[in-house]
């Protein structure tokens, strides 16, 4: 809606003499509309247009990193790179922590701990060094391999997540056990992690 402004302007007639009398005339100027006073300089709408010109054009893979959960999306990554037994690893390894979680049941102090998949910072360490340890299996590396899970053993013993990492020093002992060409050092070694886990449960 327009705005006005009132301007009053005097007009003089003369009468007899010295008498004389004032008019006023009462004139309405309409003022700038509210949409003309925000409306940006055409200087600042050119450099707003290029600098939206210049921004990268989302495409669909990238829009579905918006919408999709984090678990979803490492999921989708792993896929598209061919990772499959690194995204079956995954769902047994976040199946089967539900699964404990549900026979401990609500009162035990385990049951409050959040889920991997509500872990972000676990979730991608843990995807990481599954696509690591998948494709030192595809070049037969299998010191690579052997690294890989120990690397998740220690940083899951460090987080305290114990279930975790016991099963990842049984991967390294499956590791040792499956490639003799590996190095006795590392076997050596595998035996002794499996050794201390079993002697923590008592």
């Amino acid at each position: 809606m327009a705005e006005i402004s009132i301007h009053r302007k005097k007009a003089t007639n003369e009468t007899n003499g010295k008498n004389h009398s004032t008019i006023v005339h009462t004139v309405i100027l309409s003022s700038k509309t509210s949409e003309e006073k925000h409306q940006l300089p055409l200087k600042q709408l050119k450099n707003s247009a290029k600098a939206y010109e210049k921004q990268p054009s989302l495409q669909k893979i990238d829009t579905e990193k918006y919408r999709n959960s984090l678990q979803r999306q490492l999921s989708i990554d792993m896929l598209r790179q061919g990772n499959h037994q690194s995204f079956r690893e995954l769902c047994t390894v976040l199946e089967w922590q539900r699964k404990d979680r549900e026979k401990l049941g609500n009162e035990h102090p385990h049951y409050r701990r959040p889920l991997l998949d509500g872990e972000p910072d676990k979730l991608r360490f843990l995807c990481t060094h599954f696509n690591i340890i998948e494709d030192a299996e595809r070049r037969k590396q299998y010191s690579n391999m052997y690294e890989g899970y120990i690397e998740l053993a220690s940083f899951f013993f460090k987080s305290d997540d114990h279930w975790l990492s016991d099963l990842f020093y049984k991967k390294c002992l499956s590791v040792a056990q499956t490639y003799s060409q590996l190095d006795s050092q590392l076997v050596a070694e595998a035996y002794l992690n499996v050794g201390l886990l079993y002697e923590r449960k008592g």
